[in-house]
């Protein structure tokens, strides 16, 4: 069986059909995106109950879960780069930011270079939720793959991502 055949949860002809839709790429790179977003869903599937209490326990969204990834390691940021980022319309930026702010899980401040705009910050408190959730997800992820997979995979499953991690901090889109 060749390599990347076999191992879909989605239908054979499900697949297919995503795979025909990816142009400009190879076919491993085809593989991969298909793939990867089923690993990272048997994951999830597998090992979201505390996150999702936690969400829950702090009536947060995920895209507001987002928003407070985005400016934990990217720091502050324009209204409009967390709308782009998100693919949201201003007005559902601006709520969503009003709702965080609320809940003073981020701050806002005039941006230097032009008075009209407001910077969003996170604040201490969001900073520690999102190390907390950060945490908890850590752990869950790191008993399912303990529990589930061999010991050898894993650390071959390590080096590889590390790598990958490696490449994508020094891509200048990243």
């Amino acid at each position: 069986m060749p390599k990347g055949e076999g191992c879909w949860t989605r239908s054979d002809a499900s697949v297919s059909s995503t795979l025909r839709k990816i142009q400009g790429v190879n076919k491993t790179s085809q593989q991969i995106g298909v793939l990867l977003p089923e690993v990272v869903s048997m994951l999830h599937a597998r090992v979201a109950g505390d996150t999702l209490a936690v969400m829950h326990e702090s009536g947060l969204t995920l895209p507001q879960i987002v928003v407070l990834h985005i400016l934990q390691h990217h720091g502050g940021q324009s209204v409009g780069f967390l709308g782009g980022a998100l693919r949201l319309s201003p007005s559902a930026t601006s709520h969503l930011v009003d709702r965080l702010y609320e809940m003073k899980l981020v701050q806002r401040s005039e941006d230097p270079s032009d008075r009209r705009q407001k910077i969003i910050a996170i604040t201490p408190k969001g900073k520690k939720l999102t190390v907390r959730l950060a945490d908890m997800r850590a752990k869950e992820l790191a008993t399912a793959i303990a529990e589930h997979i061999d010991p050898s995979l894993q650390e071959e499953l390590l080096r590889i991502l590390e790598t990958v991690m490696s490449v994508l901090r020094t891509s200048p889109r990243w």
